[in-house]
C-alpha cells in the first residue's frame, strides 16, 4: 500500500515533526503563562486543550507511521524489527502520558505539579524520538520509502495528520 508524501519524504516529514513540536512547545508555555497568573479554570482548558493537540498532531502521526510506514520497512528489512519496535514504545509512552494526564485533570480538576511533569516528559519523548528517527532511522530505509513513493488516491488523507 503506497504511503502519503509526507511520510516517505525525509524532508516533509521532518517539517511535520518541527511544526508539531513547536506547536506542543508553544501550548505548554502558555499553560504556564496561565498558571502563573493563577488562572485555574483558564489552565485546565488551556492543558485540555493542549492534550487534543497531542492527540490530533503527534498520536495520529505515529498512528500514521505504525500503519503505513513501520509495516513496509519490516516487509522489506526485517532486520530493522528493534529499531521498529523502539519508534512504537515511544509511540506508547507518548499515548500512555497523555492518557495519564487527561485521566488526572478529570480526576484532580486544575493542572497539577504531576500533570506539567508528564507534558515536559511528553516534550523530552517526541525531541529524542523525532531526533533518532530523522538522523538514524529514516536514513537507514530511505531505498525502501523511495520505493513506497507512488501516490495513492488516498494520500492526501495523509495530510496534515500524518
Amino acid at each position: 500500500m503506497p504511503m502519503g508524501p509526507s511520510l516517505v519524504d525525509p524532508h516533509a516529514h521532518q517539517d511535520i515533526h518541527d511544526a508539531a513540536r513547536a506547536e506542543m512547545e508553544f501550548g505548554t508555555e502558555i499553560l504556564l503563562m496561565s498558571l502563573r497568573g493563577q488562572d485555574a479554570a483558564t489552565s485546565v482548558r488551556l492543558a485540555s486543550e493542549l492534550l487534543c493537540a497531542w492527540r490530533e498532531r503527534v498520536l495520529t502521526h505515529a498512528d500514521a507511521e505504525e500503519k503505513d510506514v513501520f509495516p513496509q520497512v519490516l516487509a522489506a528489512s526485517p532486520e530493522l524489527a528493534s529499531e521498529v519496535a523502539a519508534l512504537v514504545r515511544d509511540h506508547d509512552l507518548m499515548r500512555l502520558l497523555v492518557d495519564e494526564t487527561e485521566q488526572g485533570l478529570a480526576r484532580e480538576g486544575s493542572v497539577t505539579g504531576a500533570a506539567l511533569g508528564r507534558l515536559q516528559a511528553l516534550l523530552h519523548i517526541q525531541r529524542l524520538h523525532a531526533l533518532y528517527e530523522e538522523q538514524t532511522f529514516l536514513p537507514q530505509v530511505s531505498d525502501v520509502l523511495a520505493q513506497a513513493k507512488t501516490p495513492s488516491e488516498g494520500a492526501a488523507e495523509h495530510w496534515p495528520n500524518a
